[in-house]
């Protein structure tokens, strides 16, 4: 129709009855719409339950001479962008209130604008044409049956790469970024021959996208195994998500496990964020309906969250194997892409980590180097028993030490230790120790200073182990004997990447001057130090080089002030680490003096909040197994703890120590926990 009626070119403006399905070469092809059949079509593709067989099909061109003589402003719509088999029909089908909002799942003409861009590869920079028709298929998606109510948009796969054109058409527009871990994903895909195919075809679409990423050529990715394929897709997507994510403050990211086993809460924040009024007792009756006790796709088959787990165990037990390969081909894939630990921005809770590998088997092997924060370029080695009787007296000092200095942390899996084995692998490193007199630690060995880690049930922030102190150690070794079943887990974090990450501001801050810790000394302390318990003012004045403390009196007491700046040099580079006690002070102890900057004034709220908002974002959440054995680089990783749920699971043994490869600042070359000419720590 190249002239259609005044009446019908109002309809096709006005009225969300005539929906704007599909483009079939040069002309705009509409369906007779209402919105009781909106709320029955599952999908709205080819699958569309339309009032009418027939649809009403207008010239493109007369639409957009149409928009263009009367601009209409970019509607308001709220997006659930997805990675597909993650539960956004079910999320999509609850979200559908046919009396206050509008739910559209899936529009083709979107699917089909966006497998254009792709091709063209317009995602940075659309030709005006484009951008025309977008913006008219967004005016048609904008009708909506009740005023200024919601009109949610639940995308398809190939619409998340216009995910940030979409959203910046109305700086109100809101995006939901749904999605699943990479185990959670891989096992859902690979049930079926469909199922990989579909994988591999939507790989063939984003090829260039992904190519121009990772370096994989066009022969690479036409070679990939299914599950790669697989991997590969998931990864492109995580990567747009996270890019999404962090440049568009109106996102909100959510994991499907999180939806599936709390659909409650998620349906609360979801209304909330799509600015939907719902009652709490509405939200009950469409849990308890039977959307939530059937398939959302296949209605007609009964299914519950327990029925899909009880699948994907068994998948897990199936494809075992392939899980192992694609971890280690998808690692440094996720580097290139820059995908993070977590997303950011969690609907609600806290993000888990984007890929478990503490939950995939992975065939026996010396060396793996295991990607924890790919979108910060950090992974650590870890090291795999080969057989049975393969011990870490087998396992080479130099493929350990290497690993240690390049990555910072080094992970033993499938080992057996005793106190006294563990005991012996610390001091093929370590020349001497230091314990941390902490209240609430039990001490399993006085003579090699192996002692329990805090036996209490809090969870700690990041922080290095004695960092208020100047002797802190170089080396944390933690070694399970008994693994929580859940909750526990001990969290690391890149003191190297939080630097990265820091705005000039708050570098700047830290840079500034350094920081100060104030401590009353003790008479213990004055003998070690100062040779007497009684000093006077000149000795104070002149401590000993060997003492590490400024001294002075403060109403009538002796204090002594560790300085050290707040951003160090690791051990083994010459980059700056945030590896500091700050966090753990503000967030554990709730203190504003301990420590302070050097000029006595106090580390802000503002100051703190930004880094712990970064270093969260950065920290890996490492699930306890017995016998895992970690060495971590105490001047460059922090470490800290999730809360524990049952404190008598959990025991870890703790070695912290001075290693013998060390490369020592010069400043302390001669201080006596270098030399060993003290018996204070």
């Amino acid at each position: 129709m190249r002239n259609p009626p005044p009446e019908i070119m109002r309809e096709l403006f006005s009225s969300p009855d005539l929906y704007f399905w599909k483009l079939i070469e040069t002309q705009a092809h509409f369906a007779r719409m209402s919105r009781k059949h909106f709320n029955q079509t599952i999908f709205s593709d080819n699958r569309l339950n339309a009032r009418s067989k027939h649809t009403v099909a207008v010239d493109l061109s007369t639409l957009l001479e149409a928009i263009q003589k009367s601009p209409i402003d970019p509607p308001r719509l709220s997006y659930i962008f997805h990675v597909a088999h993650c539960g956004s029909t079910l999320l999509a089908r609850a979200l559908d209130l046919p009396s206050k909002n509008l739910v559209h799942r899936e529009p083709a003409v979107l699917r089909q604008l966006s497998v254009l861009a792709i091709q063209n590869n317009w995602r940075d920079a659309p030709p005006d044409a484009f951008q025309h028709l977008l913006r008219l298929t967004l005016a048609m998606l904008g009708k909506c049956y009740v005023k200024d109510s919601p009109i949610i948009v639940k995308a398809n796969v190939p619409v998340n790469y216009l995910q940030k054109n979409l959203l910046s058409e109305n700086p109100n527009s809101q995006g939901l970024l749904l999605y699943s871990s990479f185990e959670n994903y891989a096992l859902t895909l690979l049930r079926t021959e469909k199922h990989q195919t579909w994988a591999k075809n939507i790989v063939r679409m984003y090829k260039q996208l992904i190519s121009s990423k990772t370096g994989l050529t066009e022969s690479e990715l036409d070679s990939l195994t299914p599950v790669q394929n697989i991997a590969c897709l998931w990864a492109i997507q995580l990567s747009m998500f996270n890019e999404c994510a962090s440049e568009h403050e109106s996102v909100r990211t959510l994991d499907s496990e999180q939806f599936f086993s709390d659909p409650k809460s998620v349906l609360v924040e979801s209304f909330k964020f799509f600015e939907q009024d719902i009652d709490l007792d509405v939200i009950e009756q469409i849990i308890n309906s039977s959307l939530f006790s059937h398939h959302a796709k296949s209605t007609s088959r009964q299914y519950s969250n327990a029925t899909r787990i009880e699948e994907r165990d068994e998948l897990r037990r199936t494809f075992a194997a392939q899980l192992a390969d694609s971890l280690e081909w998808l690692l440094p894939i996720a580097e290139k892409l820059k995908i993070p630990n977590k997303l950011a921005k969690p609907l609600l809770g806290e993000s888990p980590e984007l890929i478990h590998a503490g939950n995939i088997e992975l065939p026996s092997k010396k060396r793996i180097s295991l990607l924890t924060d790919p979108g910060n370029s950090s992974s650590f080695l870890c090291i795999y028993k080969e057989n049975t009787g393969q011990s870490l007296n087998d396992v080479s000092d130099e493929l350990i030490i290497d690993g240690f200095k390049k990555y910072g942390v080094v992970l033993f899996k499938g080992f057996d230790y005793d106190k006294d084995s563990f005991a012996h692998f610390t001091q093929r490193f370590c020349e001497r120790s230091a314990i941390n007199p902490g209240r609430n630690r039990e001490m399993i060995d006085e003579e090699y200073n192996i002692q329990t880690v805090n036996l209490g049930e809090v969870a700690f922030p990041l922080h290095p182990e004695l960092s208020r102190k100047p002797w802190r150690p170089d080396v944390c070794f933690f070694n399970c004997e008994s693994a929580p079943g859940e909750g526990g887990e001990t969290t690391i974090c890149d003191g190297v990447k939080v630097v990265e990450s820091l705005d000039s501001a708050t570098l700047n801050s830290l840079q500034s001057q350094p920081l100060r810790y104030d401590s009353l000394l003790t008479s213990e302390e004055a003998q070690n130090w100062l040779g007497t318990s009684n000093p006077g003012i000149e000795l104070l004045n002149n401590p000993p080089k060997t003492c590490p403390f400024q001294l002075g009196i403060v109403d009538g007491k002796i204090i002594k002030s560790y300085i050290t700046p707040a951003l160090r040099k690791t051990m083994f580079s010459d980059e700056l680490a945030f590896n500091n006690f700050t966090l753990f002070a503000r967030f554990q102890n709730k203190s504003y003096v301990y420590p302070s900057f050097a000029d006595g004034t106090q580390l802000s709220d503002e100051l703190l909040n930004k880094i712990k908002t970064i270093s969260d974002s950065l920290t890996l959440a490492i699930r306890w197994e017995v016998g895992d054995l970690i060495m971590l680089d105490n001047t460059r990783y922090l470490h800290g703890r999730n809360r524990i749920l049952d404190k008598a699971e959990r025991r870890i043994m703790t070695h912290f120590g001075y290693l013998k490869f060390a490369e020592i600042p010069i400043e302390e070359t001669e201080m006596p926990w270098r030399t060993g000419d003290s018996a204070f720590f």
